[in-house]
């Protein structure tokens, strides 16, 4: 028999709590960071450029609090950028405070962004500055191998970071 319209608004709230206590945390304790594909591990052995390897590492110097969530940030941005179709995924505003807070105030992370390609440009209609992939760019080469040492830093920071470690 299917699920009653109970059960399944019993799950959506569960649903609901886990990604809201996610959210708090700064990281998701309900995502496996062993998880990762053994073709992910080895496309993050691949060559990247050394602006990009120095900027990584020196975002890594961060807490894993604060790392952790600026990695899953940029890797999201760099891939919409270089996989989506629209100007809206090529552009990031860096007032916008999420963005503020994940990319323009974490040391490494605006390096990260022109390493891949990312260029400053200030809007004479707002007079903001934004981040811009430019149009037809889909990143470098190594973009993937970028994108997957991302992906494996950010777990391992995760995995570092721990329900417990925040209090102390």
């Amino acid at each position: 028999a299917p699920p009653s319209a109970e059960s399944r608004r019993a799950f959506a709230a569960a649903k609901r709590a886990e990604e809201e206590h996610a959210a708090a945390l700064g990281y998701d304790p309900y995502r496996s960071a062993k998880a990762l594909p053994p073709a992910t591990r080895e496309l993050a052995e691949g060559f990247v450029e050394p602006a990009f390897e120095r900027a990584l590492e020196r975002l890594l110097l961060r807490p894993p609090a604060e790392s952790a969530p600026c990695l899953r940030v940029l890797a999201k941005i760099i891939d919409n950028a270089a996989t989506k179709e629209g100007e809206r995924f090529r552009r990031v505003r860096l007032a916008n405070p999420k963005i503020k807070a994940a990319v323009v105030d974490v040391d490494g992370a605006l390096d990260i962004m022109l390493a891949v390609g990312f260029r400053l440009q200030e809007n004479e209609d707002d007079g903001e500055t934004y981040l811009v992939l430019p149009p037809g760019e889909r990143g470098p080469e190594w973009l993937p191998a970028a994108l997957a040492r991302m992906e494996l830093s950010g777990r391992k920071r995760t995995e570092q970071e721990g329900p417990f470690s925040a209090g102390l």
